[in-house]
């Protein structure tokens, strides 16, 4: 399983980990320090969740037209862009254009590296090299957590972004000089109506299930943790660094499991192991919002952690074991369109949200919605049978 063309792919996912997770632990505390408010701060995680939902589609679709490397080193190079915007932003305003460019590059990237993970392997070994590639994105999440960690007192968090964006670069260059192209260029798609491709794959009810433990999952993540856990946790007096470390404990804790994950979903029907790890999201989501310890946060943002790695190595899975050979790409970006629009949505109403009811009561009232949410979806599309796979 550990060939070339596995491993590589792996490597530059990792490098964009690194980035992602380099920036995203303290942003809410750096934007707040460039003069943003909470509902402010909601809005900058909105257009980055809208620019996900408008580009993650196309992306996907034109991977599979130009090729997966392609997209790739367009994707790496973007990151790039993006953490120098971040670390040259002059106050909360400027950062919007490094958010766009951020959306851009996430969606570029770390779905384009899954489906060129499906064109390389045979259907038996998926599950376990689904497994190698989220176990790299972890590791990439540890190493960018606990470098800003490391980074931030010394450098400051624009330091830290500018770090970000050599390693981004490099991720450009393997990509550039070590990733091959997969995929045919698919003809018959139409590169004006990208989302027209969709239709079909929205009838397919395990691609809707997944897609919508995706959304509930993203909104978790997007709406609460990311933007709320940083200023939570510094109120109740973690520094910085602590606050980047114990997402680097988290990124650890879900490393370790996600290769074991994905040996499982083998086993486990993944429809399954998708829901139980939106359960237990919402129910650290909700403790985390309830206690008051520094520590006992850290705890639960680890287990959420191992929950939310344990989806996402299983959910990119589900939607190509059911699509056609030329729908994988179009099905990946679904499954990112879909986290998307949790994305796009939740930040900017929380963010309203926690500005008249105060930080713990978000955590709450989401963990109730979705959990509202997964039992409407449930009895609709979890027990319907899927259509068997066709090509387009």
């Amino acid at each position: 399983m550990l060939r070339r063309d596995i491993v590589m792919p792996c490597v530059v996912i990792f490098l964009c980990d690194v980035v992602w997770n380099a920036l995203s632990p303290t942003f809410s505390i750096y934007a707040q320090g460039l003069g943003a408010t909470l509902p402010f701060i909601g809005v900058l995680n909105s257009i980055t969740g809208l620019g996900m939902l408008i580009f993650s589609v196309p992306a996907g679709v034109y991977g599979d037209r130009a090729g997966r490397q392609r997209m790739m080193q367009i994707g790496t190079l973007i990151f790039a862009v993006a953490c120098a915007a971040h670390a040259v932003a002059p106050s909360a305003g400027w950062l919007v254009p490094g958010r766009v460019l951020f959306a851009i590059g996430t969606v570029s990237t770390f779905p384009i590296g899954a489906a060129y993970i499906v064109d390389v392997t045979h259907p038996r070994e998926r599950g376990v090299a689904f497994g190698i590639l989220t176990t790299a994105m972890s590791i990439g999440s540890v190493v960018g957590a606990f470098l800003a960690a490391i980074l931030e007192g010394p450098l400051g968090i624009r330091g830290t972004q500018l770090v970000a964006a050599g390693s981004a670069a490099l991720a450009c260059l393997l990509a550039t000089l070590l990733l091959r192209r997969t995929n045919a260029p698919t003809p018959h798609l139409n590169p004006g109506l990208p989302y027209a491709t969709m239709l079909p794959l929205l009838k397919n009810p395990r691609i809707a299930m997944a897609c919508m433990v995706q959304l509930l999952i993203s909104t978790c993540f997007t709406g609460v943790i990311m933007p709320f856990f940083p200023l939570l946790a510094q109120a109740r007096g973690a520094s910085t660094p602590l606050i980047s470390s114990m997402f680097s404990l988290r990124s650890f804790g879900s490393m370790l499991t996600r290769l074991p994950f994905g040996v499982l979903s083998n086993r486990v029907p993944r429809s399954t192991l998708m829901m139980i790890a939106l359960i237990v999201i919402c129910v650290c989501v909700f403790a985390i919002g309830s206690v008051s310890a520094v520590f006992a946060m850290g705890a639960f943002l680890m287990i959420e952690g191992i929950a939310f790695g344990l989806n996402l190595t299983v959910g990119q899975a589900a939607v190509t074991e059911v699509a056609g050979d030329n729908e994988r790409g179009a099905a990946i970006g679904l499954h990112g369109t879909a986290g998307s629009v949790g994305s796009t949505l939740s930040p900017m109403a929380l963010g309203a949200l926690a500005d008249v009811t105060g930080i713990p009561a978000v955590f709450q009232i989401t963990t109730a919605a979705a959990l509202v949410a997964l039992g409407v979806a449930w009895l609709t599309l979890g027990r319907k049978r899927a259509p068997a796979p066709h090509p387009l």
